[in-house]
């Protein structure tokens, strides 16, 4: 998959469900130009200021950032009617209802959301890299994204490399449970860029564009340049927060490869019980 362009994983900003997991599942990402219209981007970026500022530890999380301000919010401890605008743009029914079909049962949609605020040129925001746990995000551009302002990217396609390196380790080292904590799962190889995938393919585009992606295709973003900024949201969803292990054949194990269903999940629970 080398002469892939950002063309091929863009979508119909409509947001059609079918679509945008056909997307996932044959690149790792669809792109929606201009999802959010103007009057919510007014609503979320007077929010992004606020949340980049909030130093309320019962939900609110303040980063060391080296590339700019960040903050993380978890959104089940929000209390009642705080970031209205935040919260009705990230449980909006087409993204619960594509996180449903594409992570299966249990979902935690968008549990966790970044407000991240790139400003300082020459300081990179994330090297290519795939996640070692997996998740499905959603990322919101609140400003216009070109080239000169850290735009995200993936490597399209190479979710399976990711795949067949965390399974890798159960497989080498004859395991069923990978704990968290295990330095083979600490020395993960994460970072190496795969080979026969192509290069990065940058993802620009104009305040609003949305981007999901699954997390075990390699993405990176770069560096903003002199007077330049990104200002980004990005949802966290999957079937559970935290791990403390990983037992080979559970939903973790699978990842973004088939969904689970009620069944599959009680089955997933047994087992860790009995484990």
């Amino acid at each position: 998959m080398t002469d892939v362009t950002l063309k091929d994983f863009t979508v119909d900003p409509s947001f059609n469900v079918d679509e945008v997991e056909r997307s996932l599942r044959t690149y790792g990402a669809a792109v929606l130009p201009g999802w959010a219209d103007a009057a919510m981007l007014a609503s979320l970026k007077k929010e992004f200021e606020q949340i980049l500022n909030d130093r309320d530890d019962s939900y609110a999380y303040q980063i060391k950032y080296a590339p700019g301000r960040a903050c993380s919010i978890m959104r089940d401890k929000l209390p009642k009617g705080r970031y209205p605008a935040l919260t009705g743009f990230f449980e909006h029914p087409r993204m619960k209802a594509l996180a449903e079909r594409y992570i299966g049962h249990p979902c935690l949609l968008n549990y966790e959301v970044y407000a991240t605020h790139e400003v300082k040129p020459a300081v990179a925001v994330a090297p290519a890299h795939f996640d070692k746990l997996w998740t499905l995000k959603y990322m919101l551009y609140l400003k216009d994204t070109g080239k000169d302002d850290a735009p995200f990217g993936i490597i399209p396609g190479s979710f399976k490399v990711a795949r067949e390196r965390f399974r890798a380790i159960f497989e080498t080292n004859n395991l069923m449970y990978l704990p968290m904590q295990d330095e083979r799962y600490q020395a993960m190889n994460n970072s190496e860029l795969p080979s026969g995938y192509g290069s990065v393919v940058d993802i620009t585009g104009p305040a609003g564009t949305l981007i999901v992606f699954d997390t075990d295709t390699f993405h990176h973003a770069g560096t903003v340049a002199p007077g330049h900024e990104r200002m980004i949201l990005r949802g966290h969803s999957g079937p559970q927060i935290t791990y403390a292990k990983v037992r080979k054949g559970s939903r973790q194990w699978w990842r973004g490869e088939r969904r689970f269903s009620r069944i599959d999940a009680w089955k997933d629970r047994l087992a860790e019980k009995f484990s």
